[in-house]
C-alpha cells in the first residue's frame, strides 16, 4: 500500500506514544500484564421495516453486520488520544459494533501480546491508535495471515511499514505543523532565540520537530537548542529550565507534544519569565486548553478536527463488509482539516479541540439511516 510521505516543508506521544474512560476488561488470551481495556457493546439487531400505509410492505435496507473491534492505544492518558478513541468507539456504537480498547501504557510488548490476543479471539478488525508499526511487525504479520484487517489512526507512523496495515487514516504532522509555524514566525521577531522539545523515538514527533525547526530557521531565527525529554511533565519542565538558564534571551519554547505543554510553561514561570517567553505547542485539549485560557504566554496551539478519523474509519469498514467495497488506502487530501489555535480563539471550556465528536460523526450517521437498517 503506497502512501504519500509528508512534504518536506509543511506529528502525538512514552516509549512507543502518544494521545474515554470506559470500563476496564481484560482481553481474554491476552499476555499484556498492566495494559488496561475497555469493551462497549452493542444494543439487538434492529428489526425489519413495517408495511407502508398502503399496506406494501417496503424495502427492507441492507443490515450492517455485528462485528468487534480490537483498539489497541497506545496511551489512553493523552487527551488527543482519548479524543480520537472516543471518536471512534462512539462511530462503530452508532452502527451496531462492540469495540473492545486496550491500552498499552506506551508498552510495546503490551501492544504485540493485545494484537495476538485480538488474533486468537478473532476479532473482525483491529484499530491502532498512535501504535508504530515497526514496534509490532510480527503481530502485524500474523494479523495479516489472518486476514485480519489492520488500520492505523491517530498519530503519524513511519511509512515504510505501511505495507503491513490495511489502511492508514492518520493525521499528518508536517501539515499538522505548518499553520503553527507560520503563527510562529508572524508573532516572533527575526534574530530571536527559540528551543524546540522533542520527542523523537515515534514519526510523529520527529515530524513535528524538524517541520518547526524549519520554519523557524526559514524566518530568521535561532534554534538555539532542541533536546530530547521524557512523556512526563518533570522532564519536560527540567529540560525548559536547562535551557532557559543557557539562554537567558530566549524568546519561544515549542513542545512538539502536548504532554510537555505544562512541564514548559512551568519552568517559565519558575524563572519568573512569562513575559518574555512565549509557548507553541500542539492540542487545545483537556490538558491545554484551560491552561491556554490561564497562561497568556501560550501563543498558538496547533490542532485539526482529527477527530473524523473515528467515523471515517468505521465508515470505510461499513462499505468493505456490506459493500464488499475495498478499504481506501489512505484518508483522502482535504478530509482533515489543520488550525491553529490562539487566545482569540480558545475552543469553549469543557471541549477538546475544534470540533466535537458529535458535530463530525453526525453527518456520517444521517448517511448511514438512509443506506442501511441500523440498532
Amino acid at each position: 500500500m503506497n502512501r504519500q510521505r509528508p512534504g518536506a516543508t509543511t506529528l502525538r506521544r512514552s516509549a512507543l506514544l502518544l494521545g474515554v474512560g470506559v470500563t476496564a476488561i481484560t482481553l481474554a488470551a491476552c499476555g499484556s500484564s498492566g495494559g488496561s481495556s475497555s469493551s462497549s457493546s452493542a444494543s439487538s439487531a434492529p428489526a425489519s421495516d413495517s408495511a407502508s400505509a398502503s399496506g406494501s410492505s417496503a424495502a427492507a435496507l441492507p443490515a450492517i453486520p455485528k462485528k468487534k473491534i480490537a483498539y489497541v492505544e497506545i496511551f489512553l492518558q493523552a487527551p488527543i488520544e482519548a479524543r480520537i478513541n472516543a471518536s471512534f468507539t462512539t462511530a462503530a456504537q452508532a452502527v451496531g459494533w462492540e469495540v473492545t480498547t486496550t491500552d498499552v501504557a506506551a508498552d510495546p510488548q503490551k501492544a504485540n501480546d493485545a494484537i495476538n490476543s485480538a488474533i486468537l479471539q478473532k476479532y473482525d478488525a483491529i484499530v491502532l491508535g498512535s501504535v508504530e508499526p515497526s514496534l509490532v511487525q510480527e503481530s502485524l504479520k500474523k494479523a495479516k495471515d489472518a486476514n485480519i484487517p489492520v488500520i492505523a489512526i491517530a498519530g503519524e507512523s513511519r511509512h515504510d511499514l505501511d505495507g503491513l496495515l490495511s489502511a492508514v487514516y492518520t493525521e499528518n504532522d508536517t501539515k499538522l505543523s505548518e499553520p503553527l509555524g507560520a503563527e510562529l514566525c508572524s508573532k516572533v521577531k527575526p534574530g530571536s532565540e527559540v528551543a524546540i522539545i522533542r520527542f523523537n523515538l515515534f514519526f510523529s514527533g520527529q515530524v513535528r520537530g524538524d517541520t518547526m525547526k524549519a520554519a523557524a530557521e526559514k524566518c530568521g531565527l535561532k534554534v538555539v537548542a532542541d533536546p530530547e525529554a521524557e512523556q512526563t511533565l518533570a522532564d519536560s519542565q527540567a529540560k525548559t529550565s536547562a535551557i532557559i538558564n543557557q539562554y537567558p534571551n530566549l524568546a519561544a519554547v515549542i513542545p512538539v507534544y502536548d504532554t510537555f505543554t505544562a512541564g514548559a510553561v512551568a519552568a517559565i514561570k519558575a524563572a519568573n519569565k512569562a513575559d518574555q517567553i512565549s509557548v507553541y505547542s500542539y492540542y487545545a485539549d483537556a490538558i491545554n486548553n484551560p491552561l491556554m485560557r490561564d497562561n497568556k504566554n501560550i501563543v498558538a496551539l496547533a490542532d485539526c478536527d482529527c477527530v473524523i478519523e473515528g467515523p471515517f474509519t468505521v465508515n470505510a469498514l461499513v462499505d468493505l463488509w456490506v459493500n464488499s467495497t475495498p478499504l481506501p488506502a489512505t484518508i483522502p487530501d482535504g478530509t482533515i482539516t489543520y488550525s491553529v489555535i490562539t487566545q482569540a480563539n480558545i475552543p469553549p471550556a469543557g471541549q477538546d479541540g475544534p470540533a466535537t465528536v458529535e458535530s463530525v460523526l453526525q453527518p456520517f450517521k444521517d448517511k448511514w439511516a438512509t443506506k442501511f437498517t441500523l440498532p
